[in-house]
């Protein structure tokens, strides 16, 4: 790292890893005149990450640091392990523009040691947009409302309105399991007028939750006409 200070010397660095400040201590060694770490970011402004476990005062913060971190992150070097690999890692993503694809700040890291050995991790995986999520959302359905089955007779096939922000999630998962997906502009997913989502297409495109009862309420309507 020590050779990144004639380019980075006055430049803001975000320095990660190791026990409280003691890489932020080997930066400012190397030369690098303006550093501060995760955790001081945290203490100046908990919102970054909610979580963390920050044991850092306000006031323990150097003036210093106080000025540059207020300043856009010109780079990041990650030392070593993180004590608080969660905070770290919502730190470093905040340091990049956001609504944009390409990486706008450079990453160094030291150590690249690790070795994976053994056997691939087997695992099983919950939530949307995967199938074994919907089939038991329609088995607690099945609970509440069971299927008609009176005299030998295949149930009758309900309409299921899954509303959701999440085209990647909520939406695909719903198209794929043959339900209708209404998706909300709330959240995840924000367009300008009705358009609809490019790769996961939903029945409907609503403002929010409330038009999306309007929605499904008015086209069962009309099912009954």
């Amino acid at each position: 790292m020590r050779s990144l200070v004639p380019k980075y010397k006055d430049a803001n660095m975000l320095v990660v890893g190791g026990s409280g400040a003691n890489c932020k201590e080997v930066a400012e060694y190397y030369g690098f005149r303006h550093v501060f770490t995760p955790l001081e970011l945290h203490a100046l402004h908990p919102s970054i990450c909610p979580l963390s476990t920050c044991n850092v005062s306000p006031k323990a913060v150097p003036e210093q640091v106080l000025f540059n971190i207020e300043k856009p992150v010109d780079a990041v070097m990650v030392f070593h392990d993180s004590e608080d690999w969660d905070g770290a890692l919502g730190t470093i993503k905040d340091t990049e523009e956001l609504h944009t694809t390409k990486q706008s700040v450079p990453i160094f890291f030291s150590n690249p040691d690790v070795h994976l050995t053994g056997q691939e991790l087997e695992y099983t995986s919950f939530g949307k947009p995967l199938r074994s999520t919907y089939e038991y959302a329609e088995s607690l359905l099945n609970l509440i409302d069971p299927p008609d089955t009176k005299n030998g007779s295949l149930p009758v096939k309900r309409s299921v309105y899954a509303v959701g922000d999440n085209p990647y999630a909520d939406i695909a998962g719903a198209n794929a399991y043959g339900w209708n997906s209404v998706l909300v502009k709330t959240g995840v997913f924000r367009t300008k007028g009705h358009e609809n989502h490019h790769v996961h297409p939903a029945t409907a495109v609503v403002d929010n939750v409330e038009d999306a009862v309007r929605w499904i309420i008015a086209t069962e309507q009309m099912k009954k006409r």
